[in-house]
């Protein structure tokens, strides 16, 4: 895993006339105006801090530096996966990126791989219908389901979706297994109910 060639990374220094410490952006340890004018690191600033956004946010996204993880190369794959999302510009549609749950983190530290990401929000829910089209609440000759954030280990296969509600009750963050594909549950982050999580054990929402 690599950082780009270029890469601004943001840095907290005492400036005079302030208190606190003040943001600096530096490009391979130097700031904008330490460059010529006529370098290739200050034309093109904007691009390579645009990008350099995209690397750091997928640090974010894959909660990289999290204690949680205990698997070296499922951390790597995440946030590899995560950074490709990101710059091939499938993120974007007016929404932010939803990062990884610890579950989630669970999941691949258990040694189940991340199969698909996908933003996981309103406007981009982690699943979608395949049909001929949609017009208003009618679906025109549907064939299935195509699934975005996805996890799989042997035969187990997990995804996760957002939006979902029953009774009047809204659930944002849910999941399935395919222990049972009839149930939702809810995502639980805690670790103690992780063995309950993907064996279907967890009460579930739809109940």
């Amino acid at each position: 895993m690599n950082k780009p060639e270029y890469y601004i990374k943001t840095f907290f220094e005492p400036r005079e006339g302030f208190r606190f410490n003040q943001p600096v952006e530096r490009l391979n340890g130097k700031s904008y105006y330490e460059y010529e004018q006529d370098s290739y690191e200050r034309k093109n600033w904007g691009t390579i801090s645009w990008d350099s956004k995209k690397y750091n946010d997928a640090l974010d996204y894959s909660q990289f530096y999290s204690e949680l993880w205990t698997n070296e190369e499922a951390k790597v794959q995440a946030f590899t996966k995560i950074y490709d999302f990101i710059k091939d510009g499938k993120s974007g549609s007016g929404s932010s990126i939803t990062g990884l749950f610890p579950f989630e983190i669970f999941l691949m530290n258990d040694g189940f791989e991340m199969i698909s990401f996908s933003e996981l929000n309103a406007i981009n829910p982690g699943i979608s219908i395949i049909c001929d089209k949609i017009v208003g609440d009618a679906i025109i000759n549907p064939r299935g389901f195509k699934y975005l954030r996805t996890y799989l280990k042997e035969d187990n296969f997990i995804y996760l979706g957002f939006g979902i509600e029953f009774d009047k009750k809204k659930t944002n963050f849910y999941f399935q297994t395919s222990k049972d594909h009839t149930h939702h549950f809810q995502v639980d982050n805690n670790i103690e109910k992780y063995k309950d999580a993907i064996n279907g054990k967890l009460p579930y929402l739809d109940k």
